[in-house]
């Protein structure tokens, strides 16, 4: 496989964007939208636009976020079928093994704090595996054994990340790969069947792009919740930073990432502690140099997105753990 190929996919595989909500005229009673500008360069996640579309039966609770002591471990399972074209050349469809990636979480006075571990590849054929682990190389250089602390606030907005010692790509790439998880809660009151849709400018490794998030709320049960979660993403056409032979230039045609499912939530952590995603990729690069194209690559492909907490005890005073 061409290294283009490779780059190109593990853009393909952690690139998520959205279209930024059209106009639309307030109805009565509606909460007023917040929009902002996309600052240039952007900060790791802004919201651009927010609303929420229904309150749902008997509209009481107030949704936030809690600061358990408890620490967690969040776990994220991906399992995809990915199918190729290589200058129009038809690729076979490739299944690849489940790639799992954990994230211990607990929460300082500062924010959330974040320790990345290296993603686990599943059991698979060994071209498969190779094709794994190139799609995890950019996220495992950057962030694997790193900490991180996460501004957050009660609603799951997520604001700046401080703590790691690498470049911006670094804190670009653990913003975009926490924010699908993150459910942004609404700023009123709602009961059981209570819609909200979030706009956010999202970076995405070489990429800039918006996510339109609906939810709807399904159920409350103290502060366990769960909510139906449906992102459309779509990237706008940009040049990107991708290597292209002899100097060409690398441009995105199109991007677009679907991911819809359902999620439990325990509001003592801003993570599902169980649910899945379907999602559904696709993405077309393009380099050309003085005018003619030399490299054209488009992927599709369709995963499952599983998420898990599992509860992390801390250790007694006076004694350590062993490495």
């Amino acid at each position: 496989m061409a290294v283009g190929a490779r780059v190109c996919l593990t853009v393909a595989a952690i690139a998520v964007a959205a279209p930024a909500s059209g106009c639309q005229r307030k109805k009565k009673n509606e909460p007023e939208r917040r929009a902002v500008e996309i600052k240039k360069p952007p900060p790791p996640v802004s919201i651009l636009d927010e609303v929420v579309i229904g309150r749902g039966a008997k509209p009481h609770r107030l949704l936030r976020y809690k600061r358990s002591p408890t620490p967690r471990r969040f776990l994220r399972t991906v399992s995809a079928t990915v199918s190729e074209i290589r200058d129009r050349k038809k690729q076979d469809p490739v299944k690849l093994p489940s790639v799992r990636t954990g994230f211990s979480l607990s929460w300082t006075e500062t924010g959330l704090a974040v320790s990345i571990e290296t993603p686990e590849i599943g059991q698979g054929k060994s071209a498969a595996i190779a094709y794994a682990r190139e799609q995890t190389a950019r996220f495992a250089g950057l962030l694997s054994g790193k900490n991180a602390v996460v501004e957050l606030s009660d609603r799951g907005v997520m604001g700046a990340i401080g703590g790691l010692d690498t470049a911006q790509a670094g804190r670009r790439e653990l913003a975009a790969s926490l924010v699908d998880s993150i459910v942004v809660l609404p700023d009123v009151p709602v009961g059981v069947g209570a819609k909200w849709r979030v706009v956010r400018a999202v970076p995405r490794a070489q990429t800039v792009v918006k996510q339109r998030a609906n939810y709807e709320l399904l159920s409350i049960d103290g502060d366990r919740i769960g909510v139906a979660v449906s992102l459309v993403n779509i990237g706008e056409r940009q040049t990107i930073g991708l290597p292209a032979p002899d100097g060409a230039t690398s441009e995105l045609l199109a991007l677009k990432v679907t991911q819809s499912g359902e999620v439990s939530i325990d509001l003592s952590l801003p993570v599902p502690t169980a649910g899945s995603l379907e999602r559904g990729d696709t993405i077309h690069i393009r380099a050309t140099k003085q005018q003619k194209t030399v490299r054209d690559y488009f992927a599709e492909s369709r995963a499952t997105v599983v998420f898990e907490t599992q509860k992390v005890a801390r250790p007694k005073p006076g004694v350590q753990r062993q490495p």
